[in-house]
């Protein structure tokens, strides 16, 4: 599965990428945000651990848009733990 969020915020310039996915990395050109720069670091975590991935594609002022693949072999594994498998 392919889950798309987008935003329209500043947009985070390509440098960076990488880092928006460390622990406690905030990247703020104004001083306006209140974060602690760890929810990237957590979907991260989540999705790698289900076995899909998570990357972003940023334009400079017009936004973000994180991608993630969600293997469907997970969400399987989760409906028959739950029994909610067919």
């Amino acid at each position: 599965y392919q889950i798309v969020i987008k935003d329209n915020g500043p947009g985070i310039d390509s440098r960076f990428w990488d880092r928006v996915f460390e622990p406690f990395e905030v990247l703020d050109a104004g001083g306006r945000h209140n974060g602690v720069g760890m929810g990237l670091t957590i979907a991260r975590k989540i999705v790698q651990t289900a076995g899909g991935a998570i990357s972003l594609e940023s334009e400079d002022a017009k936004g973000t848009t994180v991608l993630i693949q969600w293997p469907a072999h997970s969400l399987t594994a989760a409906a028959a733990d739950e029994g909610l498998a067919a």
